[in-house]
């Protein structure tokens, strides 16, 4: 019997994914931001097996998203995805690198073991730039995830963030959609990109935000925050665990 090949990138129909000659660009800017043009050093500098290493997160994910494709198609159970964001998750700008990613997994896994029935859940932790209506700055933790095994009511009630730390009543710090493009909805929730949320009045008169690239200081804290990490680390996955590059079920 012919054994089936894996499943790739290309076949997910994800034909925008960066390529190897993109994320050399990258990691060489990542290099001259943090060099600041010093071009006897950049050659010798080594990105490592971290998540600021275009390449190394490039490599990651192009293995991860098409196994959590495969687990979570297989899965029988409701299909969401899911954002959270947290007040607790917030850091002032030079204090990215104090957001604790172990506490924010505990926190998902503690709600998660809540629920009625097993879930799988698989997606990853990542931060943006808050700008507020009046330039106030200030890094906000995300999680995006897909969650299969559970009913929207079910998730909404075991991820409800306290009123306590709601800052304002409008605000939606848990979003629940249905699963439209899954292989999509995988990649947008282990991307490695950093961006500037601004936020500006609409023409409906509601606040909303507008999302632009980091600004240099920004990007260059974002790039040593990613640069600190080993490449996986903001990955969440519950229900099932990485075997070299496959992912089995628990």
């Amino acid at each position: 019997m012919i054994e089936r090949r894996s499943i790739t990138i290309i076949d997910l129909g994800l034909l925008d994914f960066e390529t190897i000659d993109y994320c050399e660009l990258q990691n060489a800017a990542i290099m001259r931001r943090l060099f600041q043009g010093d071009k006897a050093s950049l050659h010798e500098f080594d990105l490592g097996n971290t998540d600021g290493n275009w390449l190394s997160s490039r490599d990651y994910r192009s293995w991860l998203v098409p196994e959590a494709y495969r687990l979570l198609r297989q899965h029988p159970g409701e299909k969401h995805f899911m954002t959270i964001t947290h007040p607790k998750w917030k850091r002032d700008v030079g204090d990215l690198d104090a957001l604790s990613l172990s506490g924010i997994k505990q926190w998902h896994a503690r709600r998660f073991a809540t629920l009625p029935r097993s879930v799988l859940a698989i997606g990853g932790i990542e931060v943006s730039l808050g700008v507020d209506l009046r330039h106030n700055r200030v890094w906000e933790g995300h999680s995006h995830m897909v969650v299969a095994g559970a009913r929207a009511a079910e998730l909404s009630k075991a991820f409800v963030i306290e009123r306590h730390y709601r800052e304002k009543r409008y605000l939606r710090p848990v979003v629940l959609k249905p699963i439209g493009n899954l292989a999509r909805q995988i990649a947008y929730s282990v991307k490695r990109i950093g961006t500037r949320r601004i936020a500006y009045i609409g023409d409906n008169g509601r606040q909303q935000r507008r999302g632009l690239p980091l600004l240099s200081a920004e990007q260059v804290e974002f790039d040593r925050w990613l640069l600190s990490l080993t490449v996986g680390t903001r990955t969440i996955l519950f229900g099932c665990r990485r075997h070299g590059r496959h992912l089995c079920l628990r």
